[in-house]
């Protein structure tokens, strides 16, 4: 049976490359642990900017803007993004027939990869994975108009698998962040200098492959469901615990911004996770990719840079 033909049956489908040396749920609560080096601490997705402004106050303006958060971000933008990353890795080349797709794969980035990973080791992350994985970073870094919550987004997603691949090194997050470090490193911008360091034979491809439309790093939804299923982390588990820590970081942050207390705070969170399991099955059964309309929480977020006393860097 193929991968695909599993997914669709509902079996349970991991990459081909998982790190089976651990738990999935041990992994799972510490990738979810405050404590893991991710840096989400440092940014509040433009909640601190309105509770400044006097937009959003108490524990209603609290909840209002989680609702927001768990209905548009989570919901119809993040969400999704974590569900075709994570079908992307898992099925090692393309997410599960079905699924719509995201943007065309671009033959010299799937040519680049497969030479790089041919020079290194066997890998079972096919060239049209990690082309099809870059074009949907790409759409999820474009479709957030802040650049403060680009670079935040960009920032935590590429901490998230440098981390992860130290710490577990699994064969294809190891093909897939040396290829996404050497680009980085090399400076990434369809200049001839981007090939040094590879085979003569790739040199052109990889020259050629990179411009400012393709990313170096990967967001941070992207990243969570490589990781994910990098640990052999069910699809749903997957999808509920990101919402889980995006919504729990936005308590934290907002008992730093605002006047509420601890078990206030984690009252209103307990009452809106008893909302996630909807929310994660509407995902999975509209298979809708990534789309974005939070024109309030954008504009928030693009003001952030305008607060006068500012603690988190967006």
């Amino acid at each position: 049976m193929t991968g695909a033909s599993r997914m669709a049956s509902g079996e349970s489908v991991v990459a081909s490359g998982v790190d089976r040396t651990s738990s999935p749920l041990l992994s799972l609560l510490h990738l979810c642990d405050s404590l893991f080096p991710l840096g989400g601490f440092a940014h509040s997705d433009g909640l601190e900017a309105a509770t400044a402004s006097g937009r959003i106050t108490g524990r209603d303006g609290l909840r209002s803007w989680m609702d927001a958060c768990l209905d548009d971000n989570l919901g119809r933008f993040e969400g999704p993004a974590v569900i075709l990353a994570w079908r992307v890795f898992a099925m090692g080349s393309a997410p599960v027939v079905g699924s719509p797709p995201v943007v065309g794969s671009p033959p010299v980035v799937e040519s680049a990869f497969r030479r790089t990973s041919e020079c290194r080791s066997t890998t079972s992350m096919a060239p049209t994975g990690v082309a099809t994985l870059l074009e949907l970073d790409a759409e999820v870094h474009a479709l957030r108009p802040s650049s403060a919550a680009r670079q935040a987004s960009r920032a935590m997603g590429t901490r998230l698998l440098k981390t992860w691949q130290q710490i577990h090194q699994t064969r294809d997050v190891d093909d897939l962040s040396e290829f996404l470090d050497h680009v980085a490193k090399s400076g990434a911008r369809a200049r001839p200098d981007v090939a040094q360091g590879f085979s003569p034979a790739m040199s052109m491809d990889v020259a050629q492959a990179f411009s400012p439309a393709v990313p170096v790093q990967l967001t941070l939804p992207v990243a969570f469901g490589v990781v994910c299923a990098s640990a052999g982390i069910e699809e749903r588990t997957t999808l509920e615990a990101f919402i889980y820590t995006r919504l729990a970081s936005t308590v934290s942050c907002a008992m730093r911004v605002m006047s509420i207390g601890q078990h206030e705070a984690h009252a209103l969170l307990a009452s809106l996770l008893t909302r996630v399991p909807a929310v994660a099955g509407g995902i999975l059964a509209r298979g809708d990719p990534p789309a974005a309309f939070m024109p309030a929480m954008d504009l928030a977020a693009m003001s952030h840079q305008y607060v006068h006393s500012r603690l988190f860097r967006s």
